[in-house]
């Protein structure tokens, strides 16, 4: 897991890049993000701060890794319209991928793993990954995941809406959908963001290699005919903690190790204490002539009792320092809720 930093430090590089390519363009995107409100904006600052602080954690505890970049890319796919045009943010999105990938493999998911790379893969659109500064382990998985997904092939999907509508598929502008060719997608699981005038609808469809599929928008199943764009809305503010205070000072099985051998050293230097000035053969000290000498371990059963005394203390307080931080972490509340339908 000590790749995952240069994760984190890949976006960092990535997304400069690309807001200084933003800059020259000018105000290419601001026309798309018109019609999200300021609440939406922010909420949206907030659901990408929440992927890095998730990209941290599963540095150093995959499990609760994979935990908070699961829940914080679902938060992050609630910002279609304003995900769409930010490729910075979707430049982040890949990496976060590839880091809960890492994560998975660390506890020895390769299934899971591979589902993880196929959905970066599935969601590229114009990103490219620096498959160079990944590792020899991660980028040849990526590239037998693309090969994979390659021989699976590619399908269409058209959409067809009663009104004007706009459409964005895995958080890219997808308005191609409309048209009659319809938009060429690899084969799999994909997200589907429809908005016309009065109604937001969002679902998952699958797409077979050479077959296309055609959605409706409104849905037949969508049973109410006004329903309201997903928004994000703040949950009280929590007292704010560095990102360490939420990850473990040492793996578990270091504490629990350590434990061990403090308590062997407390109970092996107890016994030496105990036998000092005895007979190596049991019998009575008195008597020179049955006992000529005498344990003398008084010294090293008292250095003993002490290490192990501190191996032990220090090592329970530990795991239960960790173990509370782990707890918290599980327990606290999110940074953002979401609500559907919500006024």
């Amino acid at each position: 897991m000590a790749n995952v930093p240069t994760l984190t430090l890949l976006y960092t590089l990535i997304s400069g890049s690309i807001a200084s390519e933003a800059m020259q363009d000018g105000a290419a995107s601001e026309p798309a993000q018109a019609g999200q409100s300021e609440q939406d904006r922010v909420a949206y600052e907030r659901a990408l701060a929440a992927l890095d602080e998730a990209m941290i954690v599963a540095n150093t505890d995959p499990e609760q890794g994979i935990v908070l970049l699961a829940r914080a890319l679902a938060a992050l796919h609630q910002f279609a319209p304003l995900l769409a045009t930010d490729r910075a943010a979707r430049s982040h999105r890949s990496l976060a991928h590839l880091a809960l990938a890492r994560a998975k493999l660390a506890l020895g998911d390769e299934q899971g793993a591979e589902a993880s790379i196929d959905d970066t893969l599935r969601e590229l659109g114009d990103v490219e990954l620096p498959l160079d500064a990944l590792g020899p382990t991660l980028a040849g998985r990526v590239e037998a995941r693309r090969n994979t997904l390659a021989e699976r092939g590619e399908g269409r999907v058209r959409i067809t809406c009663s009104s004007p509508c706009r459409v964005w598929i895995d958080e890219h502008d997808a308005d191609a959908a409309l048209q009659p060719d319809g938009l060429v997608l690899l084969a799999g699981s994909h997200r589907v963001w429809l908005e016309d005038a009065e109604r937001v609808e969002r679902r998952e469809f699958e797409v077979v290699g050479g077959r296309s599929i055609e959605l409706r928008h409104p849905s037949e199943a969508s049973s109410q005919p006004d329903v309201p764009a997903p928004t994000l809305h703040d949950v009280p503010p929590r007292a704010s903690r560095p990102a360490a205070a939420r990850v473990r000072v040492m793996p578990r099985w270091a504490e629990l190790l350590g434990g061990g051998l403090g308590l062997a050293a407390l109970a092996g230097g107890a016994a030496l204490w105990a036998i000092d000035s005895t007979c190596p053969g049991g019998a009575s000290p008195s008597d020179v002539e049955a006992c000529p000498s005498l344990y003398d371990t008084r010294s090293a059963g008292i250095t003993s009792v002490a290490v192990g005394s501190v191996v032990l203390a220090g090592s329970l307080a530990l795991l239960a320092v960790d173990e509370r931080r782990v707890r918290r972490a599980s327990r606290r509340p999110h940074a953002l809720a979401l609500r559907l339908g919500a006024p």
